[in-house]
């Protein structure tokens, strides 16, 4: 009895964060947001499984290939620990939306949050650095 309040409690407050995520709570970090743009698209969140592999952003531009099984994750190391970064994505439908801002780890690395895709097609994410260069990914989703 007593493990079930206990992992009754555990689903509470796992179910409330979750809502004030998804309301955009401040005090939530924002690599852990769950936010749902287009439900014919994309989302974007933070998947628990699977787990994969992040890739990594050296250059201004970059071009990947994945499935709709697969979600996509982003490092882009070398910035200013606690600084913001903002981004966009664009979906096959041309429709560019703002992504929660994400703030820059203390070891100086960018942890996007994951994208999960719901429709095949070309998507364009693009990271604004604070320095004032930005970091574009063109995802094929096949």
């Amino acid at each position: 009895m007593k493990r079930n309040l206990v992992l009754a409690s555990i689903l509470v407050a796992a179910l409330s964060v979750s809502t004030a995520a998804v309301a955009g709570a401040a005090s939530y970090p924002p690599s852990l947001k769950t936010v749902k743009f287009d439900s014919t698209a994309f989302a974007i969140g933070n998947p628990v499984i699977p787990v994969y592999t992040p890739t990594v952003l050296k250059t201004k531009t970059t071009v990947i290939a994945t499935t709709l099984k697969n979600p996509v994750r982003f490092l882009i190391g070398n910035l200013t620990p606690g600084d913001v970064v903002s981004s966009t994505a664009k979906g096959p439908d041309g429709k560019v939306v703002n992504l929660p801002k994400i703030i820059v780890n203390a070891n100086g690395t960018l942890d996007s949050t994951a994208i999960g895709f719901k429709k095949a097609g070309k998507y364009v994410i693009t990271y604004k650095l604070p320095n004032g260069t930005t970091r574009t990914v063109t995802i094929t989703v096949k």
